[in-house]
């Protein structure tokens, strides 16, 4: 399992690692082929690849009964497992011939389903998820994942796309990002180094 992170102004490709922003890539082993990779453009809130991180991470992080992989190595579950959140947020669900295509209440945000490889006749397709401004169809920020990433990572993702609690930041978003709370950061976090 690897994490790399291209600070803002690196160009893909230089630096410590090919990532965009942030990426995370799982194998098998040394040396072995990419089960499968997940990237974050450098604009992608931070509490997306925060989410993943931490389902990567976090208490489920260990094998199931019975099975000696690693979570992050499992077979991806049913899409549908993974897109919940995004359900049981209000969000429409556009369904094609192999895939489903998720918009938010406002339309600012999408998240399309992977295709599995040789399902449509050709190779597949990844995870998408992306947010647009709300002036125009700009994309702000995306983030692409395998077909392979295990089905708890994806929902922890889409778990965190969802989640309606505002986020403190440094500055207030640019009016075209659309309808936005912010939140005031209490005393203590402003006095943390």
């Amino acid at each position: 399992m690897a994490a790399c992170h291209a600070p803002d102004g690196t160009p893909p490709g230089q630096g410590p690692c090919p990532a965009m922003g942030w990426e995370f890539t799982a194998r098998s082993g040394s040396g072995r082929p990419t089960a499968w990779s997940v990237r974050f453009t450098p604009a992608t809130p931070p509490e997306l690849p925060t989410a993943f991180a931490t389902a990567l991470s976090g208490a489920d992080a260990a094998p199931g009964p019975g099975n000696a992989s690693p979570h992050y190595l499992q077979a991806p579950g049913q899409a549908d497992e993974a897109t919940a959140p995004l359900r049981e947020a209000g969000w429409r669900q556009d369904i094609g011939a192999y895939w489903s295509v998720w918009y938010a209440p406002d339309q600012q945000a999408v998240v399309t389903t992977p295709v599995p490889p040789g399902t449509d006749g050709y190779g597949g397709t990844s995870w998408l998820l992306a947010a647009r401004r709300a002036t125009d169809r700009t994309v702000l920020w995306m983030a692409v994942a395998h077909p392979n990433t295990p089905t708890p990572l994806m929902r922890a993702l889409c778990a965190a796309l969802t989640d309606p609690a505002p986020v403190p930041r440094p500055r207030a978003p640019a009016l075209e990002v659309g309808a936005t709370a912010l939140a005031q950061p209490s005393p203590t976090e402003i006095a943390r180094p």
